[in-house]
């Protein structure tokens, strides 16, 4: 009994296995891997619904889920279908004595070409699970086995049998199949026969088309590029802007592995807006070359409105499309084919319009333009809408069909008319470019004729503004010659004037001066009249020693008239020179003597004009100045112009300050290497530090209007550096000024 019970759980066991065993489907056969594509029967292949979207290898493998495999047959979906995963699995042996490698490709039906995300899950020996992977969004880097055409290896050795899992990813609302189809060749047959058949046969002509367009395209590009550069017009930009928006929305399509393969975001959600942009730019063109807004403004209107229901659809497309049911995501994609061909009906209506209104350049537009339009809008809506009602009819043979004979024809039609479309648009941009660079060369050699005109009468204008202004100059010449003749004389007489006014000044001190002598010269004639007669009286009364005492006397009064004339000569003679006309030669001339004359006449001529004026004098001469040589006239004319000066602001100070100030000068001579210095200095009122770099400019005076021409200080300025000496001035507002003039021997 003992014995029994080890045997019948070991037959239990060996029963479950088996059923467990019996759940697989059944083993497919590898005898030949050099045939033709075959295609597993379904009976081979089981099916398992992924509706979580979280299932892994290791759950699908084993344990509840691993018997919840069913015969491949998919339940028709309804309204509110969401399953997007789906598991198969099949069981393959390899009967041949060598080893083979399949591939799988990523098509399960005539509706499921090129699935998002395929995992292709085969164990190995030790256990773990090897991992391929392929699909529309897995990045280029991520993928496996031959990544352009989709296909993923299986490797088996000699006599091995596996058992295969393939995940299944993508939105099937309108591509889920009632059969999922594995479709399978060996390596050496794909890669000998079948991928030389898929390059020859298969894409031959369309690489050429493709190859050609691209070209055109970038010439084209580069071509309208230069034209906006040198002409600046926006419908060159605007065109190669759309060349390159339809670049990248047709590289998304067929060169998708070259350009966006690793971001299969992109693509998916770019394409629409590279379409978008495309057209924005192909209006945008189409109105700047065809002046739609001035020509026909309601239909620009419409064309632009256009581009906002394509934008705003496009935006709502692709944020409801994601979440919408079946049926929904049907009549979505119908109303988006519809929407996004919209423009591409603007602008056939647009052409039209403008060809029915008889205008010129839109007549190679349209012949660019209609192939393009009706083409592409009326093709691509004719198969969305054939693809819509076969697919919701789950009609898959019709549906082979009606592919198989309108794709090769819709795509080489696309690729045709595209490049039409490149040429034509070109030329229409050539041919304005053309007629501007035209234009633009007869508007050169108008305006050159133009400039020509202007040239000689410009000419002709400047040699009749060089003959007046020539005239004008001889006038003006003539006017400033007399001006300067005048100018002279003025100055001439304000000079003198000068003079004069220095003389003026110094009357009333030169009459002081004369009037010593003249008395004495009146006291001692009348002492020698009174003499005379005693002298008569002496010798009528013989008393000859009498007469000669008093002739002793009148001598020496005599001599004494003689002293006293003398001294109003030489004032006389100061007197006349100091009014001479400036004539005077350089002669040797005593400083300190000069000096000493013009500083009591100056202080003379002071004390005429005020009589309680009084001021301290302090002389300091250097006796061994000795003589130099300079024209004494002008050197006393500057000397009387310092020490008047002095005297007039020291007089200022005093009567500003209520008499309570005692005035000062004081004159020094002194004997340096080469020079004689001359200094007046005074205790006034000083020069403002504002204006004292103006006090030798003429006509400048701080005296009130009336007391002062301003020529003074200029004309000692100007005597100074004729005789090649220096004159300077040290001040300091309100405590005095001082003078020093630098004469060479």
């Amino acid at each position: 009994m003992k014995k029994s019970i080890p045997l019948f759980l070991l037959s239990f066991l060996f029963i479950v296995a088996s059923l467990g065993q019996d759940t697989l489907p059944p083993v497919f056969e590898i005898n030949n891997d050099k045939g033709a594509p075959f295609q597993l029967h379904v009976a081979y292949t089981q099916l398992l619904e992924d509706g979580s979207d979280t299932l892994s290898i290791e759950d699908v493998s084993a344990g509840a889920f691993s018997d919840r495999f069913h015969p491949n047959q998919t339940v028709a979906h309804g309204i509110d279908y969401q399953i997007h995963t789906y598991w198969l699995r099949f069981q393959i042996k390899n009967t041949l004595n060598h080893d083979i490698t399949l591939f799988v490709a990523n098509n399960f039906g005539v509706l499921l070409v090129n699935m998002d995300y395929l995992y292709l899950y085969q164990q190995e020996s030790n256990g773990q699970w090897l991992v391929e992977k392929t699909g529309n969004g897995v990045p280029w880097s991520q993928r496996t086995g031959l990544k352009l055409l989709q296909q993923l290896p299986v490797r088996l050795a000699a006599q091995e049998q596996a058992v295969i899992y393939l995940r299944l990813h993508d939105d099937f609302r309108l591509t889920k199949p009632d059969v999922f189809t594995v479709n399978m060749q060996s390596a050496g047959s794909f890669l000998n026969e079948n991928f030389a058949s898929f390059v020859e046969e298969q894409e031959a002509i369309t690489g050429f088309l493709i190859t050609m367009l691209i070209g055109i395209i970038f010439l084209t590009i580069i071509y309208n590029a230069y034209n906006y550069f040198i002409t600046g017009e926006r419908a060159y930009l605007y065109f190669v802007l759309f060349l390159l928006s339809f670049c990248l929305a047709q590289s998304a399509y067929r060169f998708y592995f070259l350009f966006v393969a690793q971001y299969p975001a992109i693509a998916y959600y770019g394409i629409p807006f590279y379409w978008y942009f495309a057209n924005i730019f192909l209006v945008q063109y189409l109105r700047i070359f065809l002046h739609t807004k001035k020509i026909i403004p309601r239909t620009d209107t419409w064309l632009v409105a256009s581009l906002w229901i394509e934008g705003i659809y496009l935006l709502i497309y692709l944020l409801i499309n994601p979440y919408a049911s079946y049926n929904q995501s049907v009549y979505l994609s119908l109303v988006q084919s519809i929407t996004l061909e919209l423009p591409a009906y603007m602008i056939g209506i647009t052409l039209v319009q403008l060809y029915l209104k008889k205008y010129k350049p839109v007549n190679l537009l349209l012949i660019a333009l209609l192939p393009f339009v009706l083409l592409w809008s009326i093709g691509d809506l004719f198969s969305n809408s054939k693809l819509f009602y076969i697919a919701l009819h789950r009609n898959a043979e019709q549906y082979k069909v009606f592919v198989s004979q309108s794709e090769s024809f819709w795509s080489y039609t696309q690729i045709i008319t595209t490049i039409w479309l490149v040429v034509g648009l070109s030329g229409a941009l050539t041919k304005r470019y053309n007629e501007t660079r035209k234009k633009l060369t007869e508007k050169e050699l108008e305006k050159e004729k133009l400039e020509k005109e202007r040239e000689i009468e410009r000419s002709r204008l400047i040699e009749e503004q060089k003959i007046e202004l020539e005239q004008q100059v001889e006038r003006r010449t003539a006017e400033l010659k007399q001006s300067l003749l005048e100018l002279k004389s003025t100055q001439a007489q304000l000079i003198q004037k000068e003079k004069m006014a220095s003389l003026g000044e110094l009357t009333a001190g030169i009459a002081h001066e004369i009037q010593n002598p003249l008395n004495f010269v009146n006291n001692f004639s009348e002492v020698n009249t009174e003499l005379i007669d005693e002298m008569e009286t002496a010798l009528q009364q013989r008393d000859t020693k009498e007469a000669v005492a008093i002739a002793e006397d009148i001598k020496e009064n005599l001599q004494k008239i003689t002293h006293h004339g003398k001294r109003v000569d030489s004032i006389v003679k100061g007197m006349l020179q100091h009014s001479r006309a400036g004539t005077s030669k350089k002669e040797l001339t005593d400083v300190n003597a000069l000096v000493d004359e013009c500083l009591r006449l100056s202080y003379h001529s002071m004390r005429a004009k005020d009589k309680a004026f009084n001021a301290e004098i302090k002389t300091e001469l250097d006796e061994s100045v000795g003589k130099i040589n300079v024209v004494p006239q002008d050197i006393s004319r500057v000397l009387l112009n310092l020490l008047n000066n002095a005297f007039y602001a020291v007089n200022e100070k005093k009567g500003q300050l209520n008499g309570t100030f005692e005035p000062m000068i004081s004159v020094g001579t002194k004997k340096l290497d080469s020079k004689v210095e001359i200094d007046v200095k005074d205790n006034g009122i000083g020069i403002s530090r504002n204006i004292i770099d103006k006090i030798f400019q003429p006509f400048f005076t701080t005296k009130p209007a009336g007391q002062g021409t301003g020529l003074g200080l200029s004309l000692s300025y100007d005597i100074i550096k004729a005789h090649g000496g220096e004159i300077k001035v040290e001040s300091k507002e309100g405590e005095g000024s001082e003078f020093t003039i630098e004469l060479r021997y």
